[in-house]
């Protein structure tokens, strides 16, 4: 059965990767099926999409929450007319099945679905689901979910634990001799780069120069900071390689022996399905802390470091760094407890699922 399926929301790497690593399976499980991207005006990254060979169309929306009483008139007119543009985009697309990938922008193109009475799911990507996604789950056919931890806030008998979608490419990463390369460190923020993980990280170099034979860096800055970094870099005695974005992250994973960055969705993902330890700087102004939460599950399995912003200082994140360096054996387990929580076939098992849920008789 030739499908057509649209895959609504995206707008930062966290809700994108996912939703191309599920469109990636819906092709390997038949050439002949359809994949369409819906993102929020302005916010979808149509050339990240275009690379993959993905056609995109917008719709109008906005967050409602958290706004004063003249935006949150202005953003319920946005929905409104998100919705009229739904429609037609259902109508020209005509889906067999609609998956939210969270983020407000996904809100119009589900609910309109499920007025046309075309077959709806959600999948949720942190350990506290969005707002959009709540509202949505009252709604839609099947949800998935990340982490075991979000039951709680979704009906049972819809729900089902999937684990987060990871590009199949990361997959087929190599791990690389430890005795031949030193030590190396991989720094990400997130698809769009973490400002002050990039700052305090520089910041914390000096007091590692000790260390400068044997420590190797890949950075990921960002766009905006690729010329900050690589000018503080200059007078800094260590082996490194800075990028504004990594595109071959199975390389630079392979790569690393210790992971810093942040928290979100999609990097927790990378890090348990891969097996790497990491330092996690959960971003303070992620909407209702999630990334935190999502940072707390992997620290009480020993799966990974958190250090809070709020704690975050060059001498605590360098002593960090160096304890993990010191003691291989500490991240080697650290290691095996993430690859434990790793879900590996998160794509597939939700293919699947939309599959029984298109053509429930198989």
């Amino acid at each position: 059965m030739d499908l057509r399926i649209l895959i609504a929301g995206g707008g930062t790497g966290g809700h994108l990767f996912p939703g191309i690593a599920m469109a990636k399976e819906f092709e390997a499980k038949d050439p002949q099926n359809r994949v369409l991207f819906v993102g929020a005006r302005r916010k979808i990254p149509h050339q990240i999409l275009k690379q993959h060979g993905y056609n995109t169309r917008e719709v109008e929306s906005e967050a409602i929450v958290g706004k004063d009483l003249t935006h949150a008139v202005y953003a319920a007119y946005k929905v409104l007319k998100g919705l009229r543009q739904s429609f037609s985009i259902l109508k020209d697309f005509s889906p067999h099945l609609v998956v939210g990938v969270g983020g407000y922008s996904s809100g119009p193109m589900v609910l309109a679905a499920h007025m046309l009475r075309i077959k709806t799911a959600l999948h949720e990507q942190n350990v506290l689901p969005g707002l959009t996604n709540r509202i949505l789950s009252r709604f839609v056919d099947k949800i998935f979910i990340s982490f075991p931890e979000s039951k709680n806030y979704f009906s049972g008998k819809r729900t089902i634990l999937t684990g987060n979608p990871i590009r199949e490419c990361l997959l087929k990463y190599q791990v690389l001799s430890h005795s031949k390369r030193g030590f190396t460190l991989l720094i990400i923020g997130g698809s769009q780069g973490a400002h002050q993980v990039n700052a305090r990280f520089i910041s914390c170099l000096p007091y590692l120069e000790d260390l400068k034979e044997s420590l190797n860096i890949i950075h990921q800055t960002g766009e905006r900071d690729f010329e900050y970094v690589s000018n503080a870099y200059r007078d800094l005695p260590f082996e490194r390689k800075i990028f504004s974005f990594i595109n071959d992250m199975a390389w630079a994973y392979g790569q690393s022996d210790l992971v810093i960055g942040r928290a979100g969705a999609t990097t927790i993902a990378e890090l348990t399905a891969l097996g790497k330890p990491s330092i996690l700087i959960p971003y303070p102004y992620a909407s209702d802390n999630h990334q935190e939460m999502n940072a707390r599950v992997l620290v009480k399995k020993g799966a990974a470091h958190m250090i809070r912003n709020c704690d975050l200082n060059e001498k605590r994140l360098a002593d960090t760094i160096r304890m993990f360096y010191y003691h291989p054996q500490t991240l080697k387990i650290m290691a095996n407890k993430a690859a434990n929580l790793g879900r590996r076939n998160a794509s597939k098992v939700i293919v699947e699922e939309c599959y029984k849920l298109v053509n429930p008789k198989g």
